[in-house]
């Protein structure tokens, strides 16, 4: 009986030892949660926070606008009309602010991190509104950069009466730069190549000319905006797809089976209007 007791109070001694070394595990548990997650030491103290930052530039000295890209009126305006197509504060963050961190990206090319220190903010709050003020700007190009007429009826005068291009592109647009109206193959094409000779072997050769000088000034034109807005020099990927949903255009209206001959065909019209210019002239 004695030996049937001490065996009791021996798994008793047990049991209290298991308990306590899973309860010692817990604490040690519980410990490393609190310092990783409720002990943090904080790492963005400074004094000047984003929205103080953005206030600063605002209100001080107007040749500060160059970092925002813009002066103080159109920051403003474009606030305005994000917030017209969908942006909108959050608990922490106001419009200005958001707009302010994205400026900063897209126009001098700094990385999350530099954002992170200067608005005082986490790596992951900068991402989120980044792409809330992308999303809203995406928006904001439906009323600004498509075209009214989708016709191109209009055309700027400047355009217009530019001989050198006009007319012979007029009904061109927007294929030249995305490569519809590609060059004729096995020809002379870029410009460098025509100043080391004169003249022309051919009539395919004048097109080549005057397509590869309309590419680079298109490719100047990306250029300037490049210059402005350093993000600009990553590749960029548009979705053409998406845009076109979003138009509620008809895909027939865009593509067709016959597409890559008919460009072609334009082409060929493109090259006998240039060179009956040229035999006038």
């Amino acid at each position: 009986m004695n030996g049937w007791n001490e065996h009791l109070e021996q798994d008793g001694d047990d049991d209290d030892d298991d308990i306590f070394e899973e309860a010692s595990l817990l604490a040690a548990l519980v410990g490393e949660y609190a310092v990783n997650n409720l002990c943090k030491k904080l790492c963005r103290t400074s004094e000047l926070t984003g929205h103080s930052w953005v206030q600063e530039i605002l209100q001080g000295n107007p040749t500060r606008y160059e970092m925002f890209r813009m002066e103080k009126h159109i920051f403003n305006k474009l606030c305005t009309e994000l917030m017209e197509h969908g942006l909108k504060s959050s608990k922490r963050t106001g419009v200005e602010e958001m707009v302010a961190m994205f400026l900063v990206i897209v126009g001098h090319g700094v990385g999350n991190r530099m954002i992170q220190e200067r608005f005082q903010h986490s790596g992951e709050t900068v991402s989120r509104h980044f792409h809330r003020v992308l999303h809203a700007c995406f928006k904001l190009s439906f009323k600004y950069i498509i075209p009214e007429d989708p016709m191109f009826r209009d055309c700027h005068a400047k355009v217009k009466n530019y001989q050198r291009y006009w007319p012979f592109f007029k009904n061109a647009i927007g294929e030249i730069d995305v490569g519809y109206i590609g060059p004729y193959r096995c020809e002379r094409y870029h410009l460098p190549e025509f100043r080391r000779s004169i003249g022309f072997e051919n009539h395919n050769e004048v097109f080549n000319y005057y397509h590869s000088s309309l590419r680079c000034t298109i490719e100047r034109t990306f250029g300037v905006w490049k210059n402005r807005f350093a993000i600009l020099h990553e590749n960029t990927v548009i979705h053409h797809d998406e845009i076109h949903r979003s138009n509620n255009l008809d895909p027939s209206q865009v593509f067709n089976v016959d597409f890559s001959l008919e460009m072609d065909h334009v082409r060929d019209l493109i090259r006998n209007q240039i060179i009956e210019s040229r035999l006038n002239n």
